[in-house]
């Protein structure tokens, strides 16, 4: 299903046909539909992939198999991560750690399980803005790969390439409570256990993270240098006029849309344009809500430092729109800065004037109603500003 979809698909129908009719095969019906949503996944097909792992799931609760349910949770996470539908996705990964507490634990297989499992959970929480919660479950995941690592059958490899995911997600959390240092030294652990490794595809994804924390720090020229190190990493050398090639592009998903916000910081239009074209044909293909939203905010800075402002309003709100329906508060705060900018450069003062006391006001009340923009000193900040 990873490796040959189109072949995985032909054995999956003969599979099917043998099983059609047959009693007490719902662990082998089971496989079938996990297969397929593998299948559907590669193919950026992530609501019927959500659909059929949970049939899959209705066979393996007929079956009685923990392990399976367990382990197709950790799929289902990621497939409501990319979805944007982050309350369930957290209950996925809940519910794979429950699962996974039920089997036995001197096992390295449920070892290594519950720190996948752990670091889900906490990406998700990453996507709820919940930082500090999600620092605390990577520091489970950690806990339960330590353990891991002193059984004789765990290899050093597999372990090695685990510490090195958990390092990269450690580095975003840490990002994010705006703690640079410590999340520069985990990208760069990261950087060196997959070089070890021989891992380009993930240390293309650590070194994009790098740039991003460079970017955010104001270290522009570093920033691009590793964002170009990523890119030979991701998908090799690829012109900057070069057609969209969305499975080719796939992979690089990130590093695009960190690549053009650099271009943007640095008043790099045309290129910052043309990056953000191919995000937003990657992201509308590929059902991915939170990246596109992303892209439209920057689509619209753009639009609003270029002067056009009717496409500046029409991808900002866009992005709005999509940010709320993810509850995300943080790019709510971050999109509304943005609007009241594009406001004030259209002479409507007092509308700019009123979404920025609105949000200063909730900073001053503490309200429950928007606790990102408590510990966001940049929206902050650019509010005041």
């Amino acid at each position: 299903a990873d490796t040959d979809p189109q072949v995985a698909e032909r054995w999956t129908e003969v599979a099917a046909e043998i099983l059609d009719g047959m009693e007490g095969a719902a662990g082998a019906w089971a496989l079938v539909y996990y297969a397929r949503a593998r299948i559907l996944v590669g193919n950026g097909k992530l609501a019927q992939a959500e659909t059929t792992l949970r049939r899959a799931q209705e066979f393996w609760e007929e079956d009685g198999a923990v392990a399976w349910l367990a382990r197709s949770n950790l799929g289902l996470t990621q497939v409501l991560t990319m979805l944007g539908r982050y309350a369930a996705a957290e209950s996925a990964a809940r519910s794979a750690i429950e699962y996974m507490v039920q089997a036995d634990q001197s096992e390295p297989a449920t070892l290594r399980m519950l720190v996948t499992a752990h670091r889900n959970l906490a990406n998700v929480l990453m996507f709820q803005e919940r930082h500090a919660a999600a620092l605390e479950e990577y520091g489970q995941a950690e806990d339960y790969l330590d353990l891991a690592a002193r059984t004789e059958e765990a290899g050093d490899e597999s372990i090695r390439e685990e510490l090195a995911h958990i390092a990269l997600n450690r580095a975003n959390a840490l990002t994010f409570l705006d703690r640079p240092g410590e999340a520069e030294s985990a990208l760069r652990q990261a950087i060196q256990l997959f070089d070890a490794g021989f891992d380009t595809l993930n240390r293309g994804r650590a070194r994009t993270n790098l740039g991003r924390l460079l970017l955010r720090v104001g270290r522009y020229a570093e920033a691009l240098h590793e964002f170009d190190r990523s890119a030979s990493d991701l998908i090799g050398e690829l012109p900057a006029a070069a057609p969209v090639e969305v499975e080719r592009l796939r992979q690089a998903d990130e590093l695009l849309l960190e690549h053009a916000t650099a271009y943007l910081a640095l008043n790099l239009f045309p290129e910052a344009d043309r990056a953000l074209q191919r995000c937003e044909t990657l992201f509308r293909s590929a059902e991915q809500p939170f990246s596109l939203g992303q892209t439209r905010y920057a689509q619209g800075l753009l639009r609003l430092y270029d002067g056009d402002y009717t496409g500046s309003r029409t991808a900002l709100d866009e992005g709005r729109g999509l940010f709320d329906n993810l509850d995300n508060r943080f790019w709510v705060n971050r999109t509304d800065v943005a609007l009241a900018a594009l406001d004030y450069r259209e002479g409507l003062g007092e509308r700019a004037e009123e979404r920025l006391a609105d949000m200063l006001d909730t900073a001053h009340s503490g309200s429950r109603q928007q606790p990102a923009i408590n510990w966001d000193m940049n929206s902050l900040a650019e509010a005041r500003l």
